[in-house]
């Protein structure tokens, strides 16, 4: 099932996500030497949404570049952290939700 961004079936599938996240990274985990861990990724940059218009460009109407963290996330951003997680350099990080966005303040709970 596809769901729009925002849409109460999209809710349900990012609910479902960090449900099953919750429950591998349970209290026993760290004794057995596993680290779990929930990446959670917005909208993202691929080829097919860039070719039909839907990611924003990377510069604006004056062309200049458009601030690093206003940018949609690309798929490599996404690799490297599933790489980071993957590595000995995460080692003790356990039991988070990595969310991967850009970001917007209109986005944020605080505006």
């Amino acid at each position: 099932m596809v769901a729009p961004r925002g849409t109460v079936a999209n809710g349900h599938r990012k609910a479902g996500s960090t449900g099953a996240w919750n429950a591998q990274a349970s209290p026993s985990t760290p004794t057995h030497n596993i680290n779990v861990n929930c990446i959670l990724p917005g909208l993202i940059a691929t080829e097919e949404l860039t070719a039909l218009g839907i990611i924003p460009p990377a510069v604006d109407k004056e062309g200049n570049a458009v601030p690093r963290l206003h940018l949609t996330p690309s798929t490599e951003n996404v690799a490297d952290l599933a790489l980071f997680l993957a590595s000995s350099a995460s080692d003790g990080m356990t039991g988070e939700l990595f969310p991967i966005r850009r970001w917007l303040r209109s986005e944020r709970f605080w505006t």
